[in-house]
């Protein structure tokens, strides 16, 4: 499925948006001559039946969008936490020795550093950076 997130979004969409007319006229082609065999009774029945199909899938539908959003809502939080965080232990350290705070400060922007240029592109790929478990920042001294 990675090959998804690949796809820029106007194809997707165009994609998506030709997939679900071909099945729908498609669908309609196929099943009106059986359909239009009914009696009128049978023809409201169906009605109802796709009314009502027709409303449990805006429900689930609602509650993908719900659940993607709360997703992206709560990564949007993490992220903004660390980089508080982070900005904290950069700005807190001016009460050290100049040469420990230099050093301290070169660790945050090396720790900010790896993640940008390294761990985010590796999670957008569903996999963990290479140096992760090696990395420079276990050279504390």
């Amino acid at each position: 499925m990675l090959w998804l997130y690949q796809i820029p979004t106007w194809a997707l969409g165009l994609l998506v948006l030709s997939a679900v007319w071909v099945f729908s006229v498609g669908g309609v082609l196929i099943c009106r001559p059986w359909v239009m065999s009914w009696k009128r009774s049978e023809n409201e029945t169906v009605g109802y039946l796709l009314s009502i199909a027709g409303v449990a899938y805006a429900v689930l539908l609602a509650m993908i969008a719900v659940g993607a959003w709360d997703s992206s809502t709560t990564v949007d939080v993490a992220i903004q936490q660390e980089a508080n965080a982070l900005a904290g232990v950069y700005r807190g350290v001016d009460g050290f020795r100049p040469e420990a705070r230099d050093h301290f400060q070169q660790l945050v922007r090396d720790y900010v550093d790896f993640v940008v240029r390294d761990e985010w592109p590796a999670l957008a790929r569903d996999a963990r950076s290479p140096e992760l478990s090696l990395g420079p920042l276990h050279t504390v001294a």
